[in-house]
């Protein structure tokens, strides 16, 4: 899991790079863009990046993710807090990841503000959303923002055509070219649709 192992997207991931490469660079970030397109992969691999996150490991504890749509209010923040506060246990960093992050509260939003000014330089914090337009102004200010655009269909087609030869997948090249025209720049649409194909066409 390394940044080279994104498709697309090439100008955000040499953002990325570069503001980690920083001195002073921002410990907050807000992966923005339509669904599929990678933000919680990308997440990851910050992560990874940063040395909290193995996904060759069982357990990271330098590592939470925290699905927003799951969310259960100010004391999951309050938490947070209280955590941030501590080392983090068995890892280099601590990462707190929030998935589909446009469901945080407007209060939640406000709780996580006082969080962020306060972190300490061993916390990061990463959001994933489809609608950054739902957080504060306050909150935008204070992350750095990165925008992933939808897959070309040909960058869409040549990475499941990758898939095929790889995974030794016995599809048409016309099906490949269908799903990659109507999977909308969506790679994870896409590898669904594929993922269909190979259960109904028995490959193995």
């Amino acid at each position: 899991l390394a940044f080279q192992d994104v498709v697309g997207n090439k100008e955000v991931i040499a953002a990325i790079k570069a503001n980690l490469k920083e001195e002073d660079y921002n410990h907050a970030m807000l992966f923005t863009g339509p669904a599929g397109t990678g933000k919680t992969t990308l997440a990851r691999i910050v992560a990874s990046e940063l040395g909290a996150y193995d996904p060759e490991k069982v357990s990271n504890p330098g590592f939470r993710e925290i699905n927003a749509a799951d969310f259960r209010g100010i004391d999951t923040i309050r938490a947070i807090r209280e955590e941030s506060t501590r080392l983090p246990l068995g890892a280099p960093k601590r990462v707190f990841f929030f998935d589909e992050a446009h469901r945080l509260t407007k209060d939640a939003q406000e709780m996580l503000l006082k969080v962020l000014e306060e972190a300490a330089g061993f916390n990061h914090y990463l959001f994933a959303t489809t609608n950054p337009e739902v957080f504060l102004p306050t909150f935008k200010r204070r992350v750095a923002t990165y925008n992933l655009l939808p897959l070309s269909e040909k960058q869409v087609l040549e990475y499941i055509t990758s898939i095929c030869e790889d995974e030794e997948i016995d599809a048409p090249e016309e099906a490949l070219k269908t799903i990659a025209a109507d999977c909308m720049g969506s790679l994870g649409v896409a590898l669904g649709i594929l993922d269909a194909v190979k259960g109904l066409s028995g490959a193995k």
